[in-house]
């Protein structure tokens, strides 16, 4: 999976997480992307390279969900990235 990452930017305010989009390519503005702690985890591990498994297995770790519904939901967030223009 690859993200498209360019002038796109997480960051931390007012205890949430937002994908905000800069730079001179935006031609109209858009609206950042609000994110709870789980989902800036997801995007970051993804940015870095990591496949939706690699997520998924990561989720199972750190959250004790089974695989099944940790990849459901790895999906879910990554159907989410595409409808918002931010995953190739």
């Amino acid at each position: 999976m690859k993200l498209n990452n360019k002038n796109i930017y997480i960051r931390k305010a007012g205890g949430s997480y937002w994908i905000v989009k800069t730079g001179d390519d935006i031609l109209e503005y858009q609206n950042p992307i609000m994110l709870n702690e789980t989902g800036a985890k997801m995007y970051e591990l993804l940015k870095d390279g990591y496949s939706k498994e690699d997520v998924a297995n990561d989720m199972v770790r750190e959250y004790g969900i089974s695989y099944e519904e940790a990849l459901s939901d790895t999906e879910s967030f990554i159907n989410m990235l595409v409808n918002s223009g931010l995953r190739e």
